[in-house]
């Protein structure tokens, strides 16, 4: 059964579930190769968490106050555009698409539950998976996304997003997930694009996704076994 941490999402109590964690807006690093930066990185990041139970969002948070007293770590204006969206984009796909969802903080993997956890936009109610949801603010990357067709498609356009699909997908079990781009200030036809992906036509990279993950988790904890 899916074990969910009923929080709000980008908090204090949010950020503490995380440390240590692999998740959604890091699955593609765990494709880039085992001897890139990006992946020796993560992996010693996602240990130094755990060993010092902290997050780098923390720590971020903690240094910059020493300059300024009313520091917060930016998450760029794509997050904050983002934030500020994603509630109406909800409402929006529920309504164009007739489906029932609802908000968590964060699903923790059955599989492994100290390591592993994603942070979904939205889950089904009414059937097994969820929703991922990108507020665009560039007209080119929405129009990309209307023109999706199947997942390689996506996979093609971007690998970061499709892999935080497939995460999602694997943290879940998930048979089904909707990849949504969302951007209002254009002509009702065109506000929102929707992709969906079956687990049957993604199974070989969910599978590869585990695979992955499994590896990164027994790297994370070899490095802990050295301190």
């Amino acid at each position: 059964m899916l074990k969910i941490i009923d929080c709000e999402q980008v908090s204090r109590e949010w950020f503490s579930a995380r440390i240590g964690m692999f998740t959604g807006s890091t699955a593609s690093d765990l494709h880039m190769g085992k001897t890139t930066k990006g992946y020796l990185g993560l992996i010693a990041e996602k240990a130094a968490e755990t060993f010092f139970e902290v997050s780098s969002y923390e720590i971020e948070q903690a240094t910059g106050k020493q300059i300024y007293s009313d520091f917060k770590p930016s998450i760029g204006i794509n997050g904050e555009y983002g934030t500020l969206m994603e509630p109406m984009a909800r409402e929006y796909y529920a309504k164009k698409y007739d489906e029932e969802i609802y908000t968590v903080g964060l699903c923790v993997s059955e599989r492994w539950p100290n390591d592993v956890i994603t942070s979904p936009d939205a889950l089904f109610t009414r059937k097994s998976g969820g929703v991922e949801i990108k507020c665009r603010r560039s007209l080119a990357a929405h129009m990309a996304c209307i023109k999706l067709n199947t997942p390689a498609d996506f996979k093609k356009m971007n690998e970061k997003e499709y892999w935080q699909v497939i995460h999602n997908m694997v943290v879940c079990e998930a048979e089904q997930w909707d990849f949504v781009s969302y951007l209002p200030f254009l002509k009702p036809e065109h506000v929102m694009a929707c992709l969906v992906v079956n687990r049957h036509d993604v199974l070989e990279d969910i599978e590869k996704h585990t695979k992955e993950l499994e590896e990164a988790v027994k790297r994370k904890h070899a490095l802990l076994q050295q301190q």
